[in-house]
């Protein structure tokens, strides 16, 4: 049966009708369909940009925390090599005083030993 004959057949059987019908509902499923999924993407990029502002947060954050950080290891670095330093100066010290007093027992042990001689 040729197609023109087989639509004049059905076109009062309501089949064209149904068809039509069914036809238009998953055109209108389909742009529904493309309806959400481009809302699923815009949700997406949206998302993507707030998780993007909350790591620059996070980064800008966590950088000042390590700033404030490296400041006060460099102070405690600081106070660190000044005593090392007044350390030094004073083991420097003793030992000038060590050195004179060896020089003084040394020189009171020959008085002693000229003493006990006479």
């Amino acid at each position: 049966m040729p197609v023109a004959e087989l639509l004049i057949a059905v076109a009062g059987t309501g089949t064209v009708t149904t068809l039509a019908g069914a036809a238009i509902g998953h055109l209108t499923g389909r742009r529904r369909l493309h309806a959400e999924t481009a809302r699923l993407h815009a949700e997406r990029t949206a998302l993507h940009g707030q998780a993007a502002h909350a790591l620059a947060e996070a980064a800008g954050v966590l950088a000042d925390e390590l700033r404030n950080e490296l400041e006060r290891l460099t102070d405690d670095l600081r106070e660190a090599r000044q005593a090392l330093s007044d350390a030094q100066t004073e083991a420097s010290h003793l030992r000038v005083e060590l050195a004179a007093a060896r020089a003084e027992i040394a020189r009171l042990q020959t008085h002693i030993d000229h003493l006990a001689r006479r």
